[in-house]
């Protein structure tokens, strides 16, 4: 596999498990911004 491909690969999968590791139940609209913002400036952001 291509070493960018793996990387970005990488990258991708640590952001969904932080999506999907976030409790939506208990958050309101401005936690759950916060945390998607975070999210989006994770290592390998554009």
């Amino acid at each position: 596999m291509d070493t960018a491909f793996e990387q970005t690969w990488r990258w991708l999968e640590m952001r969904v498990q932080a999506l999907l590791a976030l409790p939506f139940e208990t958050m309101d609209r401005h936690e759950l911004m916060t945390e998607l913002g975070q999210i989006g400036q994770m290592v390998g952001a554009a």
